[in-house]
């Protein structure tokens, strides 16, 4: 990946006469985005026929690509549990009610995928699933806790989601802390695709896509 970005920012430009407008997202790794513009060709510059460079997509981003409507394939999304909630039992898609539950709720029903909630009170919580308001967070829990609430959540991923090739989470480390790795051995494909990101630059990012 080192290799990728360094030859996406330098050698690229200069094999093909490019000029880099923008580069977003982490200094390497997969979530790294590259604009160029072409230049105008020089008399010396060869360009390549089979060679076409475009734009990022911003609206949909590359990963979101690989979404099928079954977990047998193709993507899931896993969103974390917010501290704002309704005070009554509903839908969990409806229970969580921050700025940035709603943007990440907005995000995955967009790419018609399917999504799971991690509850740190319940595990892995469907959309649909009704279940009441309650107060506990990962963020407070001591690393013994995270790591049974982690082999819970492991058990529920293979009932509820046993063939997923490609989990994309919307959540913080501590609610993947203990999931990342299993999936990996299980040959699943990760994504954390807001990973480094602030809170805000989250909403943002959220709002974009």
């Amino acid at each position: 990946m080192p290799a990728v970005c360094s030859a996406l920012g330098q050698k690229f430009q200069e094999q093909y006469g490019l000029k880099l407008l923008e580069r977003r997202g982490p200094p390497q790794g997969a979530n790294v985005f590259f604009r160029f513009q072409l230049a105008e060709p020089s008399g010396t510059l060869s360009w390549p026929a089979p060679h076409r460079v475009a734009e990022p997509q911003r609206e949909r981003p590359q990963y979101q690509q690989r979404c099928t409507a079954s977990t047998s394939e193709g993507s899931v999304y896993l969103v974390s549990c917010v501290g704002a909630k309704r005070p009554t039992a509903t839908a969990a898609k409806d229970l969580y009610i921050s700025d940035w539950f709603v943007k990440a709720r907005r995000h995955v029903e967009r790419t018609g995928c399917p999504w799971f909630i991690l509850s740190a009170e319940h595990g892995l919580v469907p959309p649909d699933e009704v279940i009441a308001p309650y107060e506990k967070t990962l963020n407070t829990m001591s690393a013994g806790e995270r790591r049974r609430w982690a082999r819970r959540v492991i058990g529920q991923m293979a009932e509820l989601m046993p063939a997923a090739k490609h989990i994309v989470f919307l959540a913080g480390a501590r609610y993947r802390e203990g999931l990342t790795e299993y999936l990996q051995q299980r040959g699943v494909v990760v994504d954390v695709p807001m990973q480094g990101l602030r809170i805000g630059e989250q909403i943002s990012w959220l709002g974009r896509s």
